[in-house]
Order: C-alpha cells, then structure tokens, then sequence
C-alpha cells in the first residue's frame, strides 16, 4: 500500500491544495471492506473533482497521472 508521505508528494503543491480543500479525514479499520455487501457507501466527491479536472486542463492531467500510478502499481502488486 502507498504510504501517506508518498501519496500527498505525489501532486504537485497547488493541485494537491485543491483536492486538500475538498477532502475530509477518514479512518477504516485494517481488513474493512469500504465497499462489499449491501452496507451503505461513504459519499466520495468525485463529481466535484471531474469538475474540477474539467475547468483547468493542467490540475486534470496531473489527477489522471496520479490514478494511472496508482493503478499500475496495484495491478503489478
């Protein structure tokens, strides 16, 4: 898993200010499973974020390289 020291370094300082000012501070315990079963799912703001990536070219870009990381490392894990 990503540390959180690599993942709030991973967006560079003014992008990472704006998914900053949109976040909230959540904790899971370790094995939680966020979204199995038909148990009601925390409310992500991803409609607020694609908004955002689609208002400035240059923050949405940054996003999709961030997820592309991610994602490729937990597809080679």
């Amino acid at each position: 898993m990503t540390s959180a020291t690599a993942t709030t370094t991973a967006l560079e300082p003014v992008h990472r200010e704006r998914l900053t000012r949109l976040a909230g501070e959540v904790s899971f315990d370790a094995g939680a499973r966020l979204f199995g079963g038909s148990a009601r799912r925390p409310k992500f703001h991803a409609g607020s974020v694609r908004g955002m990536c689609v208002e400035d070219p240059a923050f949405g870009r940054a996003i999709a390289v961030r997820v592309g990381h991610a994602l490729a490392q937990r597809l080679h894990a």
